[in-house]
């Protein structure tokens, strides 16, 4: 699996735990929201670090302003849904919300972002593997919520 379609298989991921959160029982909601806040902080990350650097050269600054404005965006949001956890109906509205944001954002990205990226976002163009992306982006979140002073869900 390359880069880029690991960014569209984590859309579906994050599609998928919206759809579950929807169906699911109240009592299992605030821990479908922590899950739905460590994929989506995880995506946030590596685009973060590894796309949106390749990106900037493929597709300009301007269209990467927008997703990185798009990306404070829904870090507010997943805070919103994390504060809101222990009241279902706030809980319920800020995952709406949220999954709104989330959708454009995936749909917008696989549009104008994604296809432009080619031979640049391989393996060999990145210097590292998904598995290791992955690995060393989930090291970066958690060295970064040290940061703040613990996980803002726990």
């Amino acid at each position: 699996m390359d880069i880029l379609e690991l960014m569209i298989q984590q859309h579906h991921e994050a599609v998928a735990l919206f759809e579950t959160f929807a169906e699911a029982p109240d009592d299992e909601r605030p821990e479908l929201a922590i899950q739905l806040a460590e994929a989506l902080t995880l995506h946030l990350t590596i685009e973060e670090r590894w796309i949106y650097p390749i990106a900037r050269r493929a597709v300009g600054e301007e269209a990467l302003a927008y997703a990185e404005e798009e990306h404070d965006a829904l870090k507010r949001l997943i805070l919103t849904m994390l504060r809101a956890r222990n009241d279902l109906p706030a809980l319920g509205d800020a995952v709406r919300e949220l999954e709104q944001a989330v959708r454009e954002h995936a749909q917008q990205e696989e549009r104008a972002v994604l296809p432009r990226l080619g031979a640049r976002a391989t393996e060999q163009g990145l210097g590292l593997s998904c598995a290791d992306i992955v690995k060393r982006a989930a090291e970066f979140r958690r060295e970064a919520l040290r940061e703040q002073g613990g996980e803002p869900w726990a």
